[in-house]
């Protein structure tokens, strides 16, 4: 019986804090917060020529200075 009221009232604890992290979020958006990670702006040009010229996606990453994703989401048209 004294695990069932500890786990009702972990229950009712993670309750209010999604509660409260939603009402955040919801603020946020109101006050015109970007959330999120900042967007990468990626020269697609560049990324397409670099592997026309076979290098792999790693190294056409290394060489503009973003993430292997960053470039596959780019090519991909994401």
């Amino acid at each position: 019986m004294l695990f069932q009221v500890i786990g009702a009232m972990a229950e009712f604890e993670r309750e209010i804090i999604r509660e409260r992290v939603f009402a955040g979020l919801r603020r946020a958006k109101v006050n015109g917060t970007q959330l999120g990670r900042p967007k990468v702006e990626v020269d697609v040009e560049s990324a397409m020529r670099l592997r026309e010229e076979g290098l792999s996606y790693e190294a056409v990453a290394a060489q503009l200075g973003v993430s292997v994703g960053s470039i596959r989401g780019a090519l991909n048209g994401r």
